[in-house]
C-alpha cells in the first residue's frame, strides 16, 4: 500500500501516465528489498545476501544439497558425492556404506515405481547431513504418491533391500502439495 502511494506521488510529481504508478510502486518495493536485505546481511552474515536463509550449516559442509535425474547414471553419481561427503565429515567406512546403500535403494525403487528409466520428469532434490553425531538423508520428489517404508510391502523381491534398511534407520514420510518428502537417519550402531 505505502509504495503505491509512493508510486502515485511520483507518477504526479513527473506528469507521467496514470498507469506509470505501478511501475514506480514495483521499483520502489525492490530498492526497499536490496536496502533491508543489505541492512540484514551486514547484522548477521550467516544469512544469505538475498533472502533471509540461514545457510551457514552448507558454509560449514555438516550439509550437501544437490539434484539429481531418476536415472541408474545420475544415481550412481549421486552415491559418490554421498561418499566425499562422508569423507569430509570423518565418518567410519561402516557409516558411510549404510547412507549409500540406503539413498541408492530408496531412489532406485522409487525410480521403479515411477515407470523406471522411462520416467523422464522424475527427479530428486537431496539432502545429506551429519550435524551433531546424527547422519541422514532427505530425499524429495514429485512422482506418484510413495512410501517406500510402508508396512504393507506386497511384492518381497521388490523390497527386498528396503526391509533390510528398515532394521538400520528410522524412516518419515509425507506428501504435501505434490511433493513427497522422506526422511532418513540412521540408527545408532548397537
Amino acid at each position: 500500500v505505502i509504495m503505491t502511494y509512493i508510486g502515485l506521488l511520483c507518477v504526479t510529481a513527473f506528469k507521467a501516465s496514470t498507469y506509470a504508478f505501478l511501475l514506480f510502486a514495483e521499483l520502489a518495493t525492490v530498492l526497499v528489498w536490496f536496502g533491508i536485505s543489505g541492512v540484514c546481511h551486514a547484522r548477521h552474515p550467516n544469512l544469505s545476501r538475498y533472502l533471509p536463509m540461514d545457510d551457514a550449516l552448507e558454509r560449514s559442509g555438516s550439509v550437501l544439497n544437490f539434484s539429481v535425474r531418476a536415472n541408474a547414471e545420475d544415481i550412481c553419481r549421486a552415491s559418490e558425492r554421498i561418499s566425499c561427503f562422508c569423507e569430509e565429515n570423518d565418518m567410519d567406512g561402516k557409516t558411510t556404506m549404510r547412507v549409500e546403500l540406503a539413498m541408492e535403494e530408496i531412489m532406485t525403487l522409487i525410480m521403479s515405481v515411477n515407470g523406471g528409466e522411462a520416467a523422464n520428469d522424475l527427479s530428486f532434490d537431496l539432502r545429506a547431513y551429519h550435524i551433531e553425531g546424527l547422519t541422514g538423508i532427505r530425499i524429495r520428489y514429485g512422482g506418484k504418491e510413495f512410501n517406500p517404508f510402508r508396512d504393507d510391502a506386497d511384492n518381497e523381491d521388490m523390497y527386498m533391500g528396503i526391509l533390510m534398511l528398515k532394521k538400520m534407520v528410522r524412516s518419515m514420510y509425507q506428501r504435501t502439495f505434490g511433493v513427497n518428502t522422506l526422511q532418513v537417519t540412521l540408527k545408532k550402531p548397537e
